[in-house]
């Protein structure tokens, strides 16, 4: 067997080892580049203002993720249907979801949150409006004592003031009271022989922001 002269041995392994360097460091710099996928975030979107009777038709919602997103992914990701124009601000984790018109009464929403292939929806229902049920006298009733009341049944119970909202013509002084879903108007005097109107102007509505006339009756 022919010998290898010593120099040239140590050149061979030194080629080698620079060989197996270069590899290694290929490799690490392979792992080093390699850019890890972002969690889906959680996030959870609520209406601002709400009751039993669902959704107020005036209310914004609020979405709150788990990380922190920038203002214009979430613009992107928000949508709504039916169809809502909406703006958005906040930055972080809470973002203020404003409607740009009062939402349809009696009417269900979903907005969905699409972001990096998941997406999340929730749907709201907004309160039906405050409807009039009937009336006593009723709507033309004829030969009614001097001595009534008139009184109103209502859909919805505790509904607020009603003397901005009410007009009885001719005038008549008096006062309101509610009994759960009656609206009563107490005149000080009626006329005998004399025709009243009464009208409710829209906007009447249960306290606290709920359900409300959408026209007059």
């Amino acid at each position: 067997m022919r010998k290898v002269p010593l120099r040239q041995r140590v050149a061979a392994a030194s080629v080698v080892a620079l060989v197996l360097l270069i590899a290694a460091t290929a490799v690490l710099t392979g792992q080093e580049t390699r850019v890890a996928e972002q969690p889906q975030p959680d996030a959870s979107f609520n209406a601002t203002l709400a009751d039993g009777f669902g959704v107020s038709p005036m209310s914004a919602f609020t979405l709150e993720s788990s990380s922190a997103l920038d203002l214009a992914t979430v613009r992107a990701a928000l949508s709504a249907k039916p169809q809502v124009a909406f703006d958005v601000a906040g930055d972080g984790r809470r973002f203020t979801v404003t409607p740009a018109q009062p939402l349809r009464p009696d009417e269900s929403y979903v907005f969905t949150f699409a972001l990096r292939g998941h997406a999340s929806a929730w749907t709201f229902h907004t309160q039906p409006p405050l409807r009039i049920l009937g009336t006593m006298p009723t709507d033309g009733e004829a030969n009614v004592p001097v001595t009534s009341a008139v009184e109103v049944m209502l859909s919805h119970q505790d509904v607020g003031d009603a003397q901005p909202y009410w007009t009885i013509t001719p005038a008549v002084p008096g006062r309101f009271e509610v009994h759960e879903t009656a609206l009563v108007f107490v005149p000080g005097q009626l006329l005998p022989g004399t025709t009243y109107r009464v009208t409710l102007r829209s906007g009447l509505g249960v306290r606290g922001g709920g359900p409300a006339l959408a026209s007059d009756v």
